[in-house]
């Protein structure tokens, strides 16, 4: 067993890792699993076999730490104060890991099952551990994180459904992600330990934005111009208006001025965002468009198009 103050050093030397790795232009899932086989105490849980994921395995991390922590809040309160940080910092290197998959359409799966797994070491804490407001607030910050980190990336096909559905179905996405962002920020961000609010707003922006894009030309593709006076859709407007306050009269809306608005929330969100963090979401998102080429030609030209005005 070790010491509280080598789990302290562990602590300190992983948080420093990861900030070390997210500094950094391109994040390699290779280091993240390094930094999961360090924070698991080297028991060499092999969660990933050749291009797949092990789900059985990454449980079996999670059950490890509820165990833990079990053990560690009925005998040692400063052993777990130490101890639930380690499993804190465990869950956001699997969302930063999460963050590597979101260009290949063969790993999106993974994103909803790992935190699936996520929810449910997050219920059985709470059964087996009483964690106070603190504790909870925390927990919360991160699954947050989770609702507006890749609540965009869904592929959404609105020719198998009626587009009254599709409508709603954007608009709870939206919804999930502030509810997301709200959860996160009564936490202060996990206490800002790697971020800031300023940052994660232009988060939410970027992928909010991102989300009504792909709407917007999925109907232009194959829907008529008509369909953008339909209320449903209007309410996924409103929202966005009203959460971002955005220079809209939608007494005067038209779809071209609604377009530009978004366009320019997005890409003003990626400059912000690459300039602070070095992290490119202006090439995240034109891969994630490309998987879909034909969908979404008309707005990776659209996007690559303003993108070189703006940087003129």
């Amino acid at each position: 067993m070790k010491s509280i103050k080598n789990l302290t050093v562990l602590y300190e030397n992983s948080k420093n890792d990861l900030k070390r790795i997210l500094n950094s232009e391109y994040v390699e899932d290779l280091e993240l699993l390094e930094l999961i086989d360090t924070l698991t105490f080297n028991n060499s849980f092999a969660i990933k076999k050749d291009t797949t994921y092990d789900l059985n395995e990454i449980a079996k991390i999670f059950r490890f730490y509820e165990d833990l922590l079990k053990n560690s809040f009925q005998e040692n309160k400063n052993r777990f104060e130490i101890e639930f940080k380690l499993y804190l910092l465990l869950i956001k290197v699997f969302t930063e890991l999460c963050n590597t998959f979101v260009n290949d359409k063969n790993k999106i799966p993974d994103i909803d099952n790992f935190f699936q797994i996520l929810k449910e070491s997050k219920n059985m804490l709470k059964l087996t551990v009483p964690l106070d407001l603190k504790h909870l607030n925390i927990l919360n910050n991160l699954i947050g994180e989770q609702l507006y980190y890749f609540s965009h990336i869904h592929y959404h096909d609105i020719n198998a459904y009626p587009l009254e559905y599709t409508f709603e179905k954007y608009l709870l996405n939206l919804e999930r992600m502030f509810h997301g962002f709200d959860l996160s920020l009564a936490s202060d961000f996990g206490n800002k330990e790697f971020t800031n609010k300023e940052i994660e707003l232009e988060i939410l922006k970027n992928n909010a934005s991102f989300l009504i894009l792909t709407l917007i030309y999925k109907i232009y593709r194959y829907k008529t111009v008509d369909i953008f006076d339909n209320e449903k859709f209007k309410d996924i407007i409103i929202f966005y208006i009203d959460n971002f306050n955005s220079p809209i009269n939608i007494d005067k809306f038209s779809i071209k001025s609604f377009e530009e608005v978004i366009l320019r929330d997005f890409l003003s969100s990626t400059l912000y965002i690459k300039k602070i963090t070095k992290h490119n979401l202006l090439e995240q998102k034109l891969v994630i468009l490309e998987l879909y080429t034909d969908e979404y030609k008309q707005l990776i030209d659209n996007i690559k198009k303003i993108d070189f005005q703006e940087r003129q």
